[in-house]
C-alpha cells in the first residue's frame, strides 16, 4: 500500500500517531505530579508537626484566665496535648493562643 493510500487514523512507519504521544506525556505528567504532591503532603505534616510553638513563646500559664483555658479552647485535644503549642497540658492551664471551642 502506497503511503497516500493509507486508511484514515492509520499513520505511517516514521509518522508517530498524535493521540498515543499526547496519551504518555499525560500518564507521564500525571504520575510526575502524583508524586510531587505526594512527597510535599508528607513534608507538611512533618512540618506542621514540628512548627510547635513552646510554652514560653505562648505565655503559657498553669491557670485559667478571663474564664479561658485549656479545656474549652479549640486547639486541646482532650487527653493533655495541644494542637499547636508543644508539651502536655492541664485543663486549666491557659496560653494567648487561645481560641473559642
Amino acid at each position: 500500500m502506497k503511503k497516500d493510500h493509507l486508511p484514515a487514523g492509520h499513520a505511517s512507519r516514521t509518522e508517530k500517531p498524535t493521540n498515543l504521544i499526547a496519551r504518555r506525556t499525560f500518564l507521564e505528567r500525571t504520575a510526575t505530579f502524583l508524586v510531587t504532591a505526594g512527597i510535599a503532603a508528607g513534608g507538611l505534616a512533618r512540618a506542621k508537626a514540628a512548627e510547635k510553638y513552646d510554652k514560653v513563646d505562648v505565655a503559657w500559664q498553669n491557670s485559667p484566665k478571663d474564664g479561658q483555658s485549656c479545656a474549652n479552647c479549640r486547639f486541646w485535644d482532650g487527653v493533655g496535648g495541644c494542637e499547636i503549642v508543644a508539651g502536655e497540658f492541664a485543663p486549666d492551664d491557659w496560653c494567648a493562643v487561645w481560641v473559642e471551642a
